[in-house]
């Protein structure tokens, strides 16, 4: 049986205290210390950015997991980050996840 880890992140939200660039670095960083300690686990992005993630970014994402969901054109997310309830962001994210897979 293999573990599945869902890693939900806002890349590029609409406001942070976190840089673009230094958050794409920890995300990424995320994915290998998963893979480091349970290198046949499923691996499961959702990203909901409010300023879309470019082709090359998603394609270097990609490489790194088995499922890449873009979140950056729903309403929902967006609202969510106009209004900076990112938790709330999150655990829509979860569900999202949970009921499609």
């Amino acid at each position: 049986m293999k573990n599945a880890f869902i890693v939900t992140s806002c890349i590029k939200p609409l406001s942070s205290s976190i840089s673009y660039e230094d958050r794409y670095k920890q995300t990424i960083e995320t994915f290998l210390s998963v893979k480091n300690k349970d290198p046949d686990s499923v691996l499961i992005f959702a990203d909901a950015s409010y300023v879309e993630l470019t082709e090359e970014e998603k394609i270097e994402l990609r490489s790194y997991v088995d499922v890449f969901i873009d979140y950056s054109q729903d309403e929902n997310m967006k609202r969510f980050n106009q209004s900076l309830l990112k938790s709330h962001g999150r655990s829509e994210e979860h569900t999202s996840e949970l009921q499609s897979h």
